[in-house]
C-alpha cells in the first residue's frame, strides 16, 4: 500500500505540474485512527503525506517542510537568560534559589524556582551465581515501602564509580566484581541541576556487614533477574531513575 500511495502522489504532482520528482523510501509509514500517515523526502524536502482510508474519499494532504526551515529552526537560540538569582536555603543535601530570567523573545519571569542537588548514582548488582542484590526502605514523601536498586547521593570531590562503589559497599557490605557505567540521567532538567550516574557491577561479592548513615534503614535481599523483571512489569518497582537503567539493563545484557 506504501508503494502504491507514492505512485499516485508522485503522478498527481507531476501531471498537475509538469515536475520531476525524485522520491526517496519511506522514513516512516504508518495507519493511525483511520489515516494512512507517510513520510518520506522528494527532492530534498521532508513531504508528510495524510491520506483518509475511506471508500469515499479520494483526497489526500501534502505537508512540505524544508531543509532549510528545519536548520533555522535547529539554530534558533532557546537559552534563556538570568538576570538575578536569589538562595532561599542552603542545606548539605538540598540547595533553593529563585531565579529570574529573561526568555528569548524578550518575556521575564521573576519567580523561577531551581533546587540544587549534589549528582546521584545508583548501582544494579549482579553477585557471582547470578542474583540481583536489591533493597526495601522506607520513603517519607510517598509514605511507601519501595523495592530499590542500591542508590546514594556522591561526596564532594569523588567521581561517579567512586561513590557507587562506595555506596554499595556501604549499603549491602558488596565488594568487586566488574564495572560499566549504563547511563547518565537527568532526574528532572527544569527544575533540578544534578545527574544521576547508572552503573551496573557483575561478579560482586559479599565481605563485609552495612555501614548505614545515621537516617539509613533498609533491608537488602538477593533475587533472580526474572524476578526483578516480573517486578518492573508488575510496576512494584517505581522510583523513576532506577526503573530507567533496570529497563536498560535488561535490554542490553538479559534479551
Amino acid at each position: 500500500m506504501t508503494n502504491f500511495f507514492i505512485n499516485k502522489i508522485q503522478s498527481k504532482i507531476n501531471d498537475s505540474h509538469r515536475l520531476k520528482l525524485h522520491f526517496s523510501a519511506p522514513k516512516y509509514a504508518a495507519f493511525r485512527g483511520g489515516l494512512f500517515i507517510l513520510h518520506l523526502s522528494v527532492n530534498s524536502l521532508d513531504v508528510f503525506v495524510c491520506k483518509v482510508l475511506n471508500e469515499k474519499s479520494r483526497k489526500f494532504c501534502i505537508f512540505v517542510i524544508s531543509k532549510t526551515f528545519i536548520e533555522k529552526m535547529a539554530k534558533r537560540n532557546l537559552k534563556w537568560k538570568t538576570l538575578k538569582s536569589d538562595y532561599l536555603f542552603k542545606r548539605p543535601w538540598l540547595t533553593a534559589r529563585r531565579d529570574i530570567v529573561e526568555l528569548p523573545d524578550g518575556r521575564i519571569y521573576d519567580e523561577y524556582y531551581v533546587l540544587e542537588y549534589p549528582d546521584w548514582v545508583n548501582v544494579i548488582a549482579i553477585t557471582q551465581d547470578g542474583k540481583m542484590v536489591m533493597e526495601r526502605q522506607y520513603r517519607h514523601a510517598r509514605q511507601t515501602i519501595s523495592t530499590e536498586i542500591c542508590a546514594g547521593v556522591m561526596e564532594k570531590g569523588e567521581d561517579p564509580l567512586t561513590a557507587a562503589q562506595r555506596e554499595l559497599q556501604e549499603e549491602t557490605g558488596y565488594v568487586g566484581g566488574d564495572w560499566k557505567e549504563l547511563l547518565t540521567l537527568s532526574p528532572n532538567s527544569s527544575a533540578m541541576t544534578n545527574q544521576c550516574h547508572c552503573f551496573v557491577a557483575r561478579g560482586v561479592e559479599k565481605t563485609s556487614n552495612q555501614h548505614l548513615d545515621t537516617m539509613e534503614d533498609l533491608e537488602v535481599f538477593l533475587t533472580t533477574p526474572k524476578e526483578v523483571y516480573q517486578l518492573l512489569l508488575s510496576g512494584k518497582i517505581e522510583q523513576a531513575l532506577m526503573v530507567a537503567p533496570l529497563w536498560r539493563y535488561f535490554t542490553e545484557f538479559q534479551f
